[in-house]
């Protein structure tokens, strides 16, 4: 202890000659320094999560998406409302960064109106294809799976 403190205290210039010498050499190894933040050294090896995340990515592509939502005074449902999403989708697909547009438009209804199993397979139920039942549609969305959703 008697050494320490007769170094550090007693001659402080060779302490702070050597503390700089030490933080030069770091700072002179800035350059070299290299941080792999990618997923796979970032997560266990063998993590269910990770493949689980990939397997959707390799799927369905980028992580990239954008969730515009709007509110309205009117009837969602309403002709006029209906003929404006239309728009705004068809707006929103000019863009040339725009790969794809989901709306309330496009999306399969399971019970507007109401089909069987082998049915829905064959029917793609939909606003925009013009044959489903708006007022089922209404109710279909109102459901506790889609308001979470939409």
């Amino acid at each position: 202890m008697k050494y320490f403190y007769n170094a550090v205290i007693k001659k402080p210039g060779n302490s702070i000659v050597l503390l700089l010498l030490f933080v030069g050499f770091f700072i002179a190894q800035i350059p070299n320094f290299q941080l792999d933040a990618s997923s796979d050294s970032l997560v266990l090896e063998g993590d269910n999560n990770l493949r689980y995340y990939q397997s959707i990515r390799k799927n369905y592509g980028s992580d990239d998406y954008l969730v515009i939502s709007y509110q309205v005074k009117d009837n969602l449902l309403a002709p006029k409302q209906l003929k404006h999403l239309a728009s705004l989708k068809k707006d929103l697909q000019a863009i040339e960064q725009v790969k794809s547009v989901t709306t309330i438009l496009d999306v399969p209804l399971f019970q507007s109106p109401p089909l069987s199993l082998t049915d829905l397979t064959s029917k793609n139920i939909s606003i925009e294809n013009g044959n489903a039942d708006l007022a089922l549609a209404g109710k279909e969305f109102k459901h506790p799976l889609c308001t979470r959703i939409i």
